[in-house]
């Protein structure tokens, strides 16, 4: 994320804290002329300083951003809306091999070979219902996945692209003519096999990489020099980006609620923080998603704030 973003996405972090009538007092926070720290308040005679920070995987966040981009860049390769759609295939689902860029002199062999497959297989696609391993009542839609070993012939296709499925029209349904037929199989959320540890992991070393910072003799005369009487660590969660990593829940807590396990999560993350009260005074973590926002203090002691407004 570019400083400007980030700077965007903090100054809406702020705003989001303010429905918390009871954070620090109601202190009003603004950017100081020079960072650090990231926000700067008085509160009860006070001077308040509040550094920020993301809770995110970096590397998982980099890699599923990597994903989302081969995607887009998939999409305008094929460039659907520039293709009749096929007879018996209502929708296809493209799964890519990721991590591997399609290479300019690729592009035009990949759109073209797609197509091919996919006239080929739309012939076939009624005989292929009829050979399914169990008899298909008229209204269950058919759908076909075909891996790369079915994809052979399409040398370039299948080095870019691990299987493609095709989904039957089914009836005399229409689709509207600027409704997709081709998407990219969605990866952000499906993680198979995880460990919620992970995800307090990364809440632990963005609490840390704050302390390391802050160990630094020059920034500390900084801080000193403008006073602060007390100093707090808010860790954010970016809506859009935290989707992209490893859940800290397990299923059962996921069944509960968006933030059930949040507070164990928090409490596990700072439970073996070395000089964290040499740094900050408290810690505050600020979970927020489109329609939900908690918010509580998670070092020393444990409080959760309520929204006020």
């Amino acid at each position: 994320m570019d400083r400007t973003n980030q700077q965007d996405q903090e100054n809406a972090v702020i705003t989001d804290i303010a429905r918390f009538s009871t954070f620090l007092g109601g202190a009003r926070f603004v950017r100081p002329t020079k960072d650090p720290p990231d926000f700067l308040a008085k509160a009860g005679g006070e001077v308040i300083g509040l550094e920020l920070t993301s809770w995110l995987d970096s590397m998982q966040t980099r890699a599923a951003q990597g994903r989302a981009s081969m995607s887009d860049d998939l999409l305008s390769i094929l460039d659907w809306q520039r293709h009749p759609r096929p007879t018996n295939i209502s929708s296809t689902v493209i799964f890519p091999t990721w991590g591997t860029r399609v290479r300019q002199a690729h592009r035009r062999p990949l759109k073209d070979e797609f197509y091919a497959a996919v006239q080929s297989f739309d012939r076939v696609l009624k005989s292929l219902r009829e050979k399914h391993w169990r008899p298909l009542r008229p209204d269950e839609r058919f759908s076909y996945e075909v891996h790369q070993a079915e994809l052979k012939a399409y040398s370039t296709l299948c080095r870019y692209v691990s299987s493609i499925c095709f989904f039957e029209r089914t009836g005399s349904v229409v689709q509207p003519s600027e409704h997709p037929w081709i998407c990219i199989s969605p990866s952000d959320g499906n993680y198979g096999l995880y460990d919620p540890a992970w995800s307090v992991q990364a809440l632990n070393k963005a609490i840390e990489s704050k302390i390391r910072r802050y160990a630094n003799q020059n920034l500390r005369a900084h801080l000193e020099a403008q006073n602060l009487q007390k100093f707090y660590l808010l860790v954010y969660t970016h809506p859009e980006l935290f989707a992209s990593n490893t859940p800290y829940q397990n299923n059962a807590q996921m069944a509960v609620s968006q933030v059930e396990g949040l507070a164990e999560a928090a409490k596990t993350a700072t439970a073996n923080l070395e000089s964290l009260a040499e740094i900050f005074d408290g810690i505050f973590l600020f979970y927020s998603t489109w329609n939900s926002r908690w918010l509580a203090q998670i070092w020393p002691t444990f409080v959760r704030f309520l929204e006020t407004h």
